[in-house]
């Protein structure tokens, strides 16, 4: 670690972990007691961004110190130095049993967990509707904490939701300016549902779950579908800037609707606005859709939301797989 370096003498540097676009993240050791930490750097462009984030991160820290820490990955520490932010972070559940002194080890991220459970389904069995459920619902506390204190993630997906004891936490808030926090619940929810991207959400076959439909019981059916309605629904919010409201959100996702409602009507329009976007947006692009009929046609296609490009696992959200396999 370089003499200029804010935390020279009190953290040393053992390996590399990952770098991306969102900035490079080391394994370190505590000088004083030898535990592990995780040390993320990260550049910006000019001071004023750098002051910005730097004051989101102290905002942040004190969020996660008023009883909140269980639903995020903290910073422990903070520091500026050159045109760089450096932050302390505590390790988080590894991707496997490796120790994370290991060079090959990896944080566990819902991202590593989805591309695990599509390339190997007999051993990795896909999230129940429960499960989806259940941790949705605490990453959508993070988000709602977050927003609620004018914290700005700008990079919610799946590959910045970590895992601490089991857990789900969000952490990885990015230094993007320009957020794309109202499309993070969508975002996430559509990967827990079919394994893919929400770039994809406008086409038949990446919108199906995929889990064989048959071997599905009849009401985790029923349930996978109203979840899936509710993230058309959300998308559909998001993209004409309808404000999130994360409790209604939390509670439509948990509860199910009384017996005898549908949300047939409102899903069949919603996916009617959703094809005529796509129809306008593959002649803009002079790009042929895929054969399959799109599904949610009432929504704008998401394009260029290049979130999972960004994410720690360029292997994840695989396209190579697409969720129309579980149709058959």
């Amino acid at each position: 670690m370089p003499d200029t370096d804010p935390f020279f003498g009190k953290y040393q540097i053992i390996h590399a972990i990952e770098e991306n676009a969102l900035g490079r993240v080391f394994l370190c050791r505590k000088s004083s007691d030898k535990t592990l930490r995780l040390l993320k750097i990260t550049a910006f462009e000019n001071a004023g961004k750098l002051e910005r984030k730097y004051a989101e991160i102290l905002r942040f820290q004190k969020l996660c110190e008023t009883g909140n820490s269980s639903f995020f990955l903290p910073v422990e520490e903070a520091e500026k130095n050159g045109n760089s932010l450096y932050c302390i972070i505590p390790i988080p559940d590894g991707s496997d049993k490796k120790s994370p002194d290991d060079p090959d080890w990896r944080p566990r991220t819902l991202s590593r967990r989805i591309s695990k459970r599509l390339h190997n389904p007999d051993k990795y069995p896909w999230f129940s509707c429960e499960k989806i459920k259940s941790d949705f619902s605490e990453i959508l506390e993070a988000i709602r904490l977050l927003d609620e204190n004018g914290i700005s993630h700008g990079n919610i997906g799946t590959g910045s939701i970590f895992y601490r004891n089991g857990r789900p936490c969000l952490g990885g808030i990015s230094a993007a300016e320009t957020t794309r926090d109202a499309l993070g619940p969508a975002r996430i929810l559509f990967a827990l549902l079919t394994g893919n991207s929400l770039r994809r959400i406008a086409e038949e076959a990446y919108c199906n779950p995929p889990i064989k439909e048959a071997k599905m019981p009849p009401a985790e059916r029923r349930e996978w579908k109203r979840l899936m309605n509710l993230t058309v629904q959300m998308t559909f919010n998001a993209q004409n800037g309808k404000k999130n409201n994360f409790e209604s959100m939390k509670k439509s996702v948990l509860t199910a609707p009384a017996k005898g409602k549908t949300y047939g009507t409102l899903s069949l329009l919603a996916l009617m606005f959703i094809i005529a976007g796509v129809a306008v947006a593959g002649l803009r692009a002079r790009r042929e859709l895929p054969a399959s009929r799109p599904v949610a046609t009432h929504i704008t296609p998401v394009t260029g939301d290049t979130m999972e490009d960004a994410e720690l696992d360029p292997n994840a959200i695989g396209e190579t797989l697409p969720a129309g396999s579980g149709k058959k």
